[in-house]
């Protein structure tokens, strides 16, 4: 059985893209209660040993907001803050 989130078969491109960021944000919503982390440093702590959601790094490259990436993944907005979008 292999898991989702292997090293990427295809050699140096990269494995965490939109489609899986957004799926594997998807996993974390379904896995979290009440609003969501709009910290990138919260989101860390939460998914630290969890290799199936991905990075806050590669989250924030693709979609520059941690708030933005949870919307596009489905999250329902009362549970998103968009109180620091404009930093």
């Amino acid at each position: 059985m292999t898991s989702r989130w292997q090293h990427s078969p295809t050699g140096r491109r990269r494995y965490w893209t939109r489609e899986r960021i957004i799926e594997g944000l998807r996993d974390f919503i379904a896995a979290q209660r009440g609003p969501l982390p709009c910290n990138d440093h919260v989101y860390g702590a939460l998914k630290k040993g969890r290799e199936e959601w991905p990075p806050a790094p590669r989250v924030l490259a693709e979609f520059h907001s941690m708030a933005l990436a949870y919307l596009a993944a489905g999250a329902t907005p009362w549970r998103v803050t968009l109180n620091n979008i404009a930093w």
